[in-house]
């Protein structure tokens, strides 16, 4: 586990992209990184999570950093590409440890800090559930449905909230491309979320 210092020129001499991931200690960040780092295109794979990993993905360098408090700017310096999986812990912040903060706050961290080293490539995770399971939803939901998650379902308005980060981000940004992935549930050996 690699700790303190950013990507540095060493990793931008290979002349690929170099691609910060998020939550990277998670199965699906352990899966993005190593498709990252199998590509050609890529020449260095930063991970990013609070949590230490025993499962080392090959030329992945991974970082334990709390994203709340970390100087993330140092961390995703010289990167392209930022591939923001990590997932917010609550609605208020708790200033001693940083824990407690939302969605939306984590990724307007995330993102200052992308906007304050040139990452001009942006993919973040987020979920279907932020549309809101409305009957008077149309079929099929498009890209154009409002958000409108349903009251009571924190995990949704918190999605909802990062979409309306990322997407005040994308305006200030008008060079930038942004991707907002809401994937499906899934059940797998390493586990089940909750809303599966």
């Amino acid at each position: 586990m690699a700790s303190g210092s950013g990507i540095g020129d060493e990793a931008a001499a290979g002349g690929g992209s170099v691609v910060v991931v998020t939550g990277a200690a998670s199965a699906l960040g352990r899966r993005v990184c190593a498709l990252a780092a199998a590509d050609p295109a890529v020449s260095r794979v930063v991970g990013l999570d609070r949590r230490s990993s025993t499962e080392v993905v090959e030329g992945v360098r991974l970082q334990q950093l709390e994203l709340a408090t970390a100087d993330l700017k140092r961390a995703m310096e010289g990167a392209d590409v930022l591939v923001h999986l990590a997932q917010g812990e609550g609605l208020e912040p708790e200033p001693a440890s940083g824990r407690g903060v939302g969605d939306g706050r984590l990724a307007q961290l995330v993102l200052d800090a992308a906007s304050a080293v040139g990452i001009e490539h942006v993919v973040l995770l987020s979920s279907a559930t932020a549309y809101g399971a409305w009957a008077n939803n149309p079929v099929p939901l498009t890209e154009e449905a409002p958000l409108r998650p349903n009251p009571g379902v924190r995990f949704a308005s918190e999605k909802a909230e990062l979409e309306r980060v990322a997407a005040d981000w994308r305006d200030d940004h008008p060079g930038a491309t942004v991707a907002v992935l809401r994937p499906t549930v899934t059940a797998g050996d390493e586990g089940t979320g909750w809303l599966a």
